[in-house]
């Protein structure tokens, strides 16, 4: 995509091959495009190249979205925060509290949870009344909101723990070891260190636990 950059006395001009510009004068910005009316309202506190198909907008320290196709309000600028796409998703944050859009801007899951971390698997793990929960794209909960904490994944699994017990689940907000060890921790090349009875041992990616073998490699 080539850019053009012009200056006419403080008007700064951010042109494509698109023929949508970004237009900033005297720190006000405004979107246009030439199949638009020449009138030109600078309107917006900044404005950010988000996607192939969004920009950012920034007004009164809130955020929204706008389309490049068309220059409509997509996302009314009502939000403190909208990260950039994960996975398909978006947080947005509003008051302290947090959702998710998908990738066309569309609502998934309303801002009233505390944390909400976007899975692989169009889960998200959340946070409410500091207990965490695992939810799909449709609010329906995979599992319940009594956990104590739920860590992020890696290597495909993520730590539980509820009341000073620890186990697993997958990406996919499937249980797959059980709330049983004293202590777990990440996995690590295909295994994860467990404590049970201060004694230690290694779980596999099957949950099974491993004996007699060369742990030199998850050191």
């Amino acid at each position: 995509m080539k850019y053009l950059l012009v200056f006419i006395g403080a008007l700064f001009i951010n042109a494509c091959s698109s023929k949508v510009a970004v237009v900033e004068i005297d720190e006000k910005f405004a979107i246009v495009s030439d199949t638009k009316s020449k009138k030109v309202d600078f309107v917006y506190d900044n404005v950010f190249n988000y996607s192939e198909k969004y920009y950012k907008i920034k007004l009164k320290n809130k955020y929204g979205m706008v389309s490049k196709a068309d220059q409509r309000v997509i996302v009314a600028p009502v939000y403190d925060s909208i990260s950039n796409l994960y996975n398909g998703y978006a947080l947005v944050e509003r008051d302290g509290k947090y959702g998710v859009l998908n990738k066309d801007m569309k609502g998934v899951l309303k801002t009233q949870y505390e944390e909400i971390t976007i899975l692989d698997s169009d889960k998200f793990i959340v946070k409410n009344n500091s207990l965490y929960a695992c939810i799909d794209k449709n609010g329906k909960y995979d599992l319940k909101a009594k956990y104590n904490m739920i860590y992020n994944v890696v290597e495909g699994f993520a730590r539980i723990e509820l009341d000073n017990k620890w186990g697993f689940i997958n990406s996919q907000c499937e249980i797959t070891t059980n709330l049983k060890y004293d202590f777990a921790d990440d996995y690590k090349n295909g295994y994860a260190q467990v404590k049970l009875d201060k004694k230690w041992t290694y779980l596999d990616v099957n949950s099974e636990e491993v004996v007699n073998n060369n742990f030199s490699q998850v050191k």
